[in-house]
């Protein structure tokens, strides 16, 4: 038998290593994790790999991309010397000398990394650890922009006096009143935002909100750029553990404006963010996970933030409910509202708690408010509510009678297909109550109540005769079995005979 050499012994690990390649590609590609309801596309997902890709993803994580690649590299490189030291018994000094070359390379190298060599920034970070991983993580670092654009000096040397020297333009950490200049010589800047498409009015629109005439007056508890996006953790928005991601931003807003004796000097309220996560808007959001809800930034604003005047209300409601907004302007409350300098959608509907249109809701106990019990407009109200709330019961007793039927494996897509355009009617008419023309809602909400009743009585027509179905297939069964018992029982006479 031929001595086995260190090639065939190479060979046999290339082997092994494509064997577990190939095992992980397949998994990979037999084994794809359920992916869900379709996702947002504007909204990037986080990684989330696959239980027998975790040690490689984890590596990429925890290190640099050159970095995490170059380690699986190695990694893979002293697979393939593992055969040495089964092939060596006595190993010689010319491999041990190799073997050594090899780990103290590597240790060089980790070495060069752990003092920054790569990152001249790094040298920061030796002192300031306890910010590493926020400023790691941020966008900035993505993009190189280095503790020096923020806090000036020399971030190349590890020498203190040197690191923190004041000619140099060394800052340190810029007081509050300094933030908003700081992030602006960047941020306000056309050339170096272009690259990234980034806006650069964000400083014009903070000088012109609420907080930003506050911090030019030099008020001190005023909201700044790093009380909303954080000093070394900016995250983008569509990431889920920024500040300001969309259902992140409540939270964010509720630091200062949930903080009672923040808000004290200002007589400002401090249940907003409560009331919000309450609302309507706030279960869709936070709840749900409906990533077009609104939230506070969609109707304060985000950096020009400023609380809309009651001439407003109506156009910032309307940006999202559009046929709302349309219906309510052709309407008699548009006039008197405006003559009484009311406020439109936020008398009826709340302004943070706002409460989910609910046909069933008794519209007499808003409409009093304004009207006596027993005026028109309060009969007109009562009247808008049957025709709506008969129409809605109508299309649910259909859609009820749908899934009985499909339950029973009755084809009902024909019957679907109808009922959709049920619903529509009746979601056009919900937006048209606001322009109080009873003529127009009773024609909508008539089509939809008559599509469904008709749907229903025939969905009931196909479910009355099921009691025939099942008498028959009792039938065929008696048959089949007495068919059965007679073939049995033919069969053992031949036998005996």
């Amino acid at each position: 038998m031929r001595k086995r050499t260190y090639a065939d012994l190479l060979l046999d690990g290339l082997i092994v290593i494509l064997l577990l390649v190939g095992l992980l590609l397949s998994l990979a590609i037999l084994r794809v994790p359920m992916l869900g309801p379709p996702a947002d596309p504007l909204i990037p997902l986080t990684a989330s790999p696959p239980w027998y890709f975790l040690p490689f993803y984890f590596v990429l994580q925890t290190f640099a991309p050159n970095q995490g690649l170059f380690i699986l590299l190695a990694f893979f490189v002293l697979l393939f010397a593992v055969p040495l030291f089964g092939r060596l018994r006595r190993p010689r000094r010319t491999h041990v000398r190799l073997l050594g070359l090899l780990v103290c390379a590597l240790l060089i190298w980790l070495v060069r990394v752990a003092v920054g060599q790569e990152n001249p920034d790094a040298s920061c970070l030796v002192c300031h650890s306890e910010i590493k991983v926020d400023y790691l993580e941020s966008v900035h670092a993505v993009f190189d922009v280095d503790c020096v654009a923020c806090h000036g000096g020399d971030s190349s040397t590890l020498d203190l006096e040197r690191a923190h020297d004041r000619t140099l333009g060394f800052r340190g950490v810029p007081s509050r009143d300094q933030i908003p200049q700081l992030c602006s010589s960047c941020h306000a800047d056309p050339v170096r935002m272009k690259p990234y498409g980034l806006r650069t009015d964000q400083f014009a629109e903070y000088l012109t909100s609420k907080h930003g005439q506050r911090w030019k007056e030099g008020d001190p508890n005023v909201a700044i750029c790093t009380d909303c996006h954080t000093a070394h953790r900016i995250l983008p928005a569509y990431e889920p553990q920024s500040s300001i991601n969309r259902q992140s931003v409540p939270d964010t807003c509720a630091r200062c404006h949930s903080n009672a004796i923040l808000m004290e000097p200002y007589g400002l309220a401090v249940d907003q963010a409560e009331a919000f996560k309450r609302g309507v808007h706030g279960v869709a959001l936070l709840e749900q996970g409906n990533m077009k809800a609104p939230n506070c930034a969609t109707c304060h604003g985000t950096h020009g933030a400023i609380p809309p005047g009651v001439e407003d209300i109506t156009k910032v409601c309307g940006t999202c409910h559009i046929n709302e907004r349309r219906y309510f302007n052709a309407s008699l409350h548009k006039k008197a509202m405006d003559e009484q300098k009311i406020s439109e959608c936020a008398s009826c509907h709340g302004n943070h708690e706002v409460a989910p249109a609910d046909t069933g809701r008794p519209l007499y106990a808003t409409c009093n408010l304004c009207h006596l019990p027993d005026s028109k407009a309060v009969t007109l109200a009562e009247k808008l509510k049957v025709l709506l709330v008969g129409a809605q019961q109508a299309v649910e007793e259909a859609e009820a009678a749908l899934i009985e039927a499909e339950a029973q494996a009755y084809e009902v897509s024909p019957y679907r297909s109808r009922m959709i355009e049920a619903r529509a009617y009746l979601i056009e008419a919900l937006p048209v109550q606001h322009s109080l023309d009873v003529a127009q809602i009773e024609e909508l909400t008539r089509r939809a109540r008559s599509i469904s009743e008709d749907v229903r009585s025939q969905v009931h027509g196909l479910l009355s005769v099921r009691s025939l179905r099942l008498v028959g297939l009792a039938l065929i069964w008696g048959y089949l079995v007495l068919t059965l018992i007679v073939i049995l029982l033919y069969r053992r006479e031949r036998r005996r005979g």
